[in-house]
C-alpha cells in the first residue's frame, strides 16, 4: 500500500553481551535494537543482511509511523468458528506491538454478540447468544489498534456460526388440519385425507407418526399424507379423533389434532329391532287390541341420515282374511282384528311381517322378520318376582338396547301349571324395558327376563348420578327394585377456570421463579391431566401440576409482554386457555447531586439559602419523581423545597455552635426507593456578645472537718460563649465580704483553706457562705457572681444495713422470665451521710452460675426450669465503697421460688407421636366401653399438667373422651374399610393451653363374614354339547366372587 512500506523483523543469535537484537527495516531505512542499544544505520544494514526474512503483511497504516504492527499470533488468527446459543466464552486475543505510548483496541464492525477489551485485546461472546437461524454466516469483524499518537491498524477475522439442533418443527399448515376432514362412508380405501405439511428451522429430516389413531388411518413417515387404511361406516362411528406427530433426528417434535367427520351414504336396508317377535294373546280378547311387547313391532332404516318412511305387510300360511291378526301398514302394529278362538286356532300362529322402504323407485330395500303368537288360556296364580332388590353395574353412556347386566338375573316365576300368563314391565320405562316382555304377556311357570337400556340413555351418566335405582312391576303380582350403578368412561373434556390468566413479573426475577399456577378441571373419576404449553422458551410448566415457571431471563427493552399458550389433555380430550405475561422496568439508576459537598459562611443572626443539584438518570417517570428530606443537621433548623432549596429556618448564634462549622446532610430519593446524599458545610462567622457564665447557679463544697490548712475546698468553673480569645477568657476573684478562712485561685477558681485556719466541727459546726465573681481580663467587661457553700462534715465509719429481710426469704419469679430482666430490687442503709453503697453476689454464694447482681437487682443469667430447678439460694453483700475507717461489707441470703409456666406440650407416655392398634371387625360397637385407653403425660405441674382429648380427624365411627378412651361407635366392615387414619390432639389446662396431636391407626382385622356369589346366573341359557364328547370333558367354566379379602 502506498506509504505504508514493509517490516521486516528477526531476533539476531546472542551476542558477545548476551543482548538479543532485533533488526526492523521499513522501506529503504534500517535500525538494530539490542536490548534498548540503539545502532545507527550504517550498523543496522550490514547485520540486517545475515538475516532469514519474513515478510508480513501489515494491512492499513495511517500516520506518519510505521513502527505500530500486529503481532504474529494474531496474525494467525483468520477465521474462527461460534457455537450458537452459547455466551460469555473468550475466543482469542488480538495484541499489536510497537508504535508510541498505550494502545487501544476497537471493533469497527458492529456486533451485540461480539465484546472486545479496549485494553487487553481479549476477544469474548457477549451475553447475547449467536442464532444459527436468524444470524448471518460467515461473516467478517474489523479490528483496530490505535496508539497514542493516533497510528491505526486493521486486521479483519472471518467468523464462521455452527448451527446445533434447538429449534422445534414446525405445522405449516396448522390452520388447515384444524379444519374438519369430512369424507363419505364409502370413500376407498388408500385414498389421501390431508397432507400434513411440516418444516425444521435447523434443516433436519422429519418423520411422521400417528398418536390416539386406530387401526382406520395411515400417515406416510416421510411425505405425511394420511391415507383411509380400512373401510369406513358411518353406522359403526361417526367421527374420529387423532393426533400426526412430526419429530426431527434430534428428538425435538411438534403435533396437530385431525378430526375426521363421516358423512352417511344410501347402503343398508331397513331392520327390525329383533331378529324374531313372540305375541301371547289371551283367547276372546277384543278386536283391535295390539299384540307384542310395546304394542308394535317397528323396523328402523339402518342408514343414519337417509332414512325412509316404511310400508309394513302381514303373510301367513292363513288367508289375511282367515287370520284374526293384522298389521298397521304405516306403524307395524300387529293388532286382533277378528275373534280369538282357541279352539278353532292352533296353538301357536307363526307369520311374517315385511317392512318396504318408500323410496318411490325399484330400489327400495325390504326386510322380513318372524312373529309367532301363542293362544293363551287365563290362569288364576299371582307371578312374583324371584328377589326383592336387583344389583346390576353398567358402564356410562351406553346405547339405547344395551343388555343391563344384573347380578344373578332376573327371573319371574307362577306357580299355576300349563300356559301361565303374567304382564311384566319398569316402571321408569324411558330409562330402561325388558327384552321381549316388556307391557305384554309372558307365559311360563319360571321366566328369566333381560333388562334393557330405554330410549332415555343420556340419563347413564356417571357424572350426573353414580347409582339410580328402577322399579320393576308383574301385572297381578309384587314389584322388586334394580339398584343400577353406573361406572366411569373418560368422556368429559378438562377445562380452564378461567379462559385468559394474566401475570406480571419484574425482569430482573431470576429463573426457576413460579410465576403462577393454571388448573384445570375434568368431570371424570380421577382423571390423569397432563399440562403443554407453547410458544415462548423464556418459560416453562410442570406437566403435572400446571405450575408456569420462569426458564431464563427476561428482558423489559426486549419484551415488555408475553403470550402463552396451555393445553391441559386428559389422554383423549383436550382444551386449551392463553396466559398473558406483563414484563415491568426496573429502578437502576440512583440521582446524584452536583457536587456532592457545599461549602458556604454566613453571619450569625442573618437569614440564608441555597439551592442544590441533582441528577438522575433514569428514563421512566416513576423512577424520575424525586423527593428530598433533611437527613441530619449538626446544629440549627432547616427547611428544604421539592425544587431542592435549602434554608435556614431561624437565625444562628455563633456561640451555640462547637465546633465552628455545621455540617446538614439532604437524602434525595426517586420513586423506585434509589437515594443519595449531598454534604453541606456552613461557616458561621463570630461577634462579642456575650458574658462569663459559670456551670453552676450556685455551689456546694464539703471538706472533712480534719482537713489541713492549705487543703483544696472545690473548684468553680466559668465560661464565655464568645469565640475569639479575648473575651472568652475568664478570671475569678473573691468579694471582699467574703470569710477570711478561705482564697480563690484567679485562673483556675480553686478555693483553698488560708493558713492558720482551724475547722473544727465538733466544737462548732458551720456552714460557710462565699461569693465569686468571674470576669474577663478586658476593660469594662461585664462580670458575673455566684454564691458558694462550704459545709464541714464528719468521717464515714459505720456499716451498711439491709432492709426488707422477710422479702428476701421469698422471692417468687415465673420460670420463663427472660435472661438479665429484673426480679428483685436489693435495698440498704447506712447512717453515714457520705455513704456509697454497692450491691454484689458474695463470691461464695451458691447460686452464682445462674444469678448475678447488677446495679442493685438480681436478675438470671440463664435460662430457668422449674421441671429441673425450683429454688435457688443466693448470698449477695452490700459495702459502702466510701468507708473511710476500713471495709463496710455485710452478707445476706436471698430464697427465690421458681414458679410452674405452662412450657412443656403434652405427648404419650412412650414418647412416640403415633401409635397403631388392631381391631376384629367383628368387635361389637359401644358408646360406654373404650377399646382402647392412651396414656400421656405433661412436665408441668398442677393445672398446666391436665389434660383433656379431642378428635381432630371428622369420623361417626370412633370418639374418644377426655380421659383418652377410645370408643368403637358404628359396626366395622373389613371389606369397606380395612384401615383408619385418625388424629387426635391432646390438650393441657394451661393458659394459653399447649396441645399435641397424636396419630393413631386402627388395622380392622377380617372375618369370615361374606357368602361366595356365582358371577352370572346360567339358569335358562343353553350350553350345546356334542353326543361323542369325552368324559371329563369341560363344558362350561363358571365364576365365583367373595367380598372377604381373604
Amino acid at each position: 500500500q502506498a506509504g505504508a512500506g514493509l517490516l521486516i523483523k528477526s531476533i539476531l543469535p546472542r551476542s558477545a553481551m548476551g543482548s538479543h537484537c532485533v533488526c526492523e527495516m521499513f522501506g529503504t531505512a534500517a535500525l538494530t535494537t539490542c536490548r534498548g542499544m540503539q545502532l545507527d544505520r550504517q550498523d543496522s544494514l550490514p547485520a540486517c543482511t545475515m538475516l532469514l526474512f519474513a515478510l508480513v503483511a501489515l494491512g492499513a497504516v495511517t500516520g506518519a509511523s510505521a513502527n505500530l504492527s500486529w503481532t504474529m499470533a494474531t496474525l494467525e488468527i483468520q477465521e474462527v468458528t461460534v457455537v450458537e446459543g452459547r455466551t460469555g466464552t473468550d475466543l482469542f486475543m488480538i495484541e499489536a506491538k510497537g508504535g508510541v505510548g498505550s494502545i487501544e483496541y476497537e471493533m469497527t464492525s458492529t456486533n451485540i454478540h461480539v465484546v472486545l477489551n479496549s485494553y487487553s485485546g481479549k476477544v469474548a461472546l457477549s451475553n447475547i447468544p449467536f442464532d444459527y437461524e436468524t444470524s448471518t454466516s460467515p461473516f467478517i469483524m474489523l479490528f483496530t489498534a490505535t496508539d497514542e499518537e493516533d497510528v491505526s491498524i486493521d486486521h479483519q477475522v472471518r467468523f464462521v456460526i455452527e448451527d446445533i439442533d434447538d429449534e422445534i418443527p414446525v405445522i405449516d399448515n396448522l390452520d388447515q388440519l384444524k379444519l374438519t376432514q369430512n369424507v363419505d362412508e364409502s370413500l376407498a380405501v388408500g385414498t389421501v385425507l390431508v397432507t400434513v405439511q411440516a418444516s425444521d428451522p435447523d434443516s433436519n429430516e422429519l418423520y411422521f407418526t400417528l398418536i390416539d389413531s386406530g387401526p382406520e388411518f395411515t400417515v406416510n413417515q416421510t411425505s405425511g399424507d394420511v391415507r383411509l387404511a380400512t373401510q369406513l361406516d358411518y353406522e359403526s362411528e361417526t367421527s374420529y379423533f387423532f393426533s400426526v406427530r412430526v419429530e426431527d433426528s434430534g428428538g425435538h417434535s411438534a403435533e396437530a389434532g385431525i378430526r375426521v367427520e363421516v358423512r352417511d351414504v344410501q347402503d343398508e336396508p331397513p331392520a327390525f329391532a329383533k331378529s324374531a317377535y313372540i305375541a301371547f294373546v289371551v283367547e276372546n280378547t277384543p278386536v283391535n287390541t295390539m299384540l307384542g311387547e310395546i304394542g308394535a313391532y317397528p323396523a328402523e332404516d339402518q342408514d343414519a341420515t337417509k332414512k325412509h318412511q316404511l310400508i309394513y305387510r302381514l303373510e301367513s300360511e292363513h288367508t289375511e282374511a282367515g287370520l284374526p291378526f293384522s298389521v298397521n301398514s304405516t306403524t307395524g302394529q300387529l293388532f286382533i282384528s277378528g275373534v280369538v278362538d282357541a279352539e278353532s286356532l292352533t296353538e301357536r300362529v307363526s307369520a311374517r311381517i315385511i317392512a318396504t322402504e318408500d323410496c318411490g323407485s325399484s330400489e327400495c330395500m325390504s326386510s322380513a322378520v318372524g312373529v309367532t303368537i301363542t293362544i293363551l288360556n287365563i290362569d288364576d296364580n299371582e307371578p312374583r318376582f324371584s328377589q326383592q332388590i336387583y344389583f346390576a353395574s353398567i358402564q356410562e353412556n351406553p346405547r339405547v338396547g344395551d343388555v343391563i347386566p344384573v347380578t344373578g338375573g332376573i327371573a319371574v316365576s307362577d306357580r299355576d301349571l300349563g300356559n301361565n300368563k303374567f304382564t311384566v314391565s319398569v316402571l321408569e320405562s324411558n330409562l330402561a324395558t325388558f327384552y321381549e316382555a316388556e307391557g305384554s304377556s309372558v307365559s311360563g311357570s319360571d321366566v328369566a327376563l333381560v333388562l334393557l337400556v330405554g330410549e332415555h340413555s343420556e340419563y347413564y351418566d356417571r357424572e350426573s348420578r353414580s347409582t339410580f335405582n328402577l322399579t320393576l312391576a308383574v301385572e297381578a303380582g309384587g314389584n322388586a327394585t334394580v339398584v343400577v350403578t353406573l361406572l366411569d368412561q373418560n368422556d368429559e373434556t378438562p377445562s380452564f377456570g378461567a379462559d385468559t390468566y394474566t401475570a406480571a413479573v419484574s425482569e430482573g426475577v431470576a429463573a426457576g421463579k413460579l410465576l403462577l399456577t393454571v388448573r384445570a378441571i375434568d368431570k371424570d373419576l380421577n382423571p390423569a391431566l397432563e399440562y403443554r404449553m407453547c410458544c415462548d422458551d423464556k418459560f416453562r410448566i410442570d406437566g403435572t401440576t400446571g405450575q408456569i415457571f420462569v426458564n431464563s431471563s427476561l428482558d423489559y427493552e426486549t419484551a415488555t409482554e408475553h403470550n402463552l399458550e396451555v393445553t391441559v389433555s386428559d389422554g383423549k380430550h383436550e382444551s386449551s386457555t392463553s396466559v398473558h405475561v406483563t414484563v415491568t422496568d426496573e429502578n437502576d439508576f440512583t440521582p446524584v447531586f452536583t457536587p456532592a459537598t457545599y461549602h458556604v459562611s454566613v453571619e450569625e443572626n442573618t437569614e440564608f439559602s441555597i439551592q442544590l443539584h441533582v441528577t438522575d438518570g433514569d428514563g421512566a417517570a416513576d423512577n424520575r419523581q424525586l423527593s428530598y428530606t433533611i437527613v441530619n443537621a449538626s446544629h440549627g433548623e432547616w427547611s428544604i423545597s421539592t425544587a431542592a432549596q435549602l434554608s435556614l429556618v431561624t437565625p444562628l448564634d455563633r456561640e451555640t455552635i462547637s465546633p465552628g462549622d455545621i455540617e446538614v446532610y439532604v437524602r434525595v430519593q426517586d420513586g423506585g426507593g434509589l437515594s443519595s446524599e449531598a454534604r453541606i458545610v456552613v461557616m458561621v462567622n463570630d461577634t462579642n456578645d456575650n458574658k462569663p457564665v459559670f456551670t453552676r447557679e450556685g455551689y456546694f463544697f464539703t471538706i472533712n472537718e480534719t482537713q489541713p490548712n492549705g487543703s483544696k475546698v472545690g473548684k468553680v468553673s466559668a465560661t464565655d460563649a464568645d469565640y475569639s480569645d479575648s473575651f472568652s477568657t475568664v478570671i475569678f476573684t473573691l468579694e471582699a465580704s467574703a470569710d477570711a478562712r478561705f482564697s480563690v485561685d484567679a485562673s483556675s477558681g480553686l478555693i483553698s483553706v488560708l493558713d492558720d485556719t482551724r475547722l473544727d466541727v465538733d466544737a462548732n459546726p458551720r456552714e460557710y457562705l462565699l461569693t465569686v465573681v468571674a470576669t474577663n481580663p478586658v476593660q469594662n467587661s461585664p462580670e458575673t457572681k455566684v454564691n458558694v457553700s462550704v459545709s464541714v462534715r464528719d468521717v464515714n465509719n459505720k456499716d451498711p444495713q439491709f432492709e426488707r429481710i422477710s422479702e428476701m426469704r421469698n422471692v417468687e419469679v415465673a420460670e420463663d422470665v427472660e435472661i438479665e430482666a429484673e426480679v428483685f430490687v436489693l435495698s440498704a442503709s447506712d447512717l453515714d451521710s457520705t455513704a456509697d453503697l454497692q450491691f454484689a453476689m458474695a463470691p461464695e454464694s451458691p447460686c452464682k452460675d445462674s444469678w448475678k447482681v447488677e446495679e442493685g437487682k438480681l436478675v438470671p443469667t440463664t435460662e430457668l426450669d422449674r421441671e429441673t430447678k425450683e429454688e435457688y439460694t443466693c448470698r449477695v453483700s452490700v459495702q459502702d465503697v466510701a468507708s473511710e475507717t476500713g471495709p463496710q461489707v455485710v452478707e445476706t441470703d436471698v430464697t427465690i421460688i421458681v414458679k410452674d409456666v405452662n412450657d412443656n406440650a403434652p405427648k404419650l407416655v412412650d414418647g412416640n407421636s403415633a401409635l397403631e392398634f388392631e381391631l376384629l371387625e367383628s368387635h361389637p360397637p359401644s358408646d360406654s366401653n373404650p377399646f382402647l385407653s392412651i396414656a400421656a403425660e405433661d412436665s408441668d405441674s398442677g393445672a398446666n399438667s391436665e389434660l383433656a382429648f379431642t378428635m381432630e380427624t371428622q369420623t361417626e365411627m370412633f370418639r374418644v373422651d377426655n380421659n383418652g378412651d377410645v370408643f368403637l361407635l358404628q359396626t366395622l366392615d373389613y371389606e369397606d374399610e380395612p384401615l383408619y387414619n385418625l388424629t387426635l390432639r391432646i390438650t393441657d389446662n394451661g393458659n394459653p393451653p399447649l396441645s399435641s396431636e397424636v396419630f393413631l391407626v386402627i388395622k380392622v382385622l377380617n372375618k369370615n363374614d361374606n357368602s361366595p356369589v356365582i358371577r352370572k346366573n346360567w339358569v335358562g341359557d343353553e350350553i350345546e354339547v356334542a353326543e361323542n364328547v369325552t368324559l371329563n370333558h369341560t363344558i362350561h367354566q363358571f365364576e365365583a366372587d367373595d367380598a372377604d379379602g381373604d
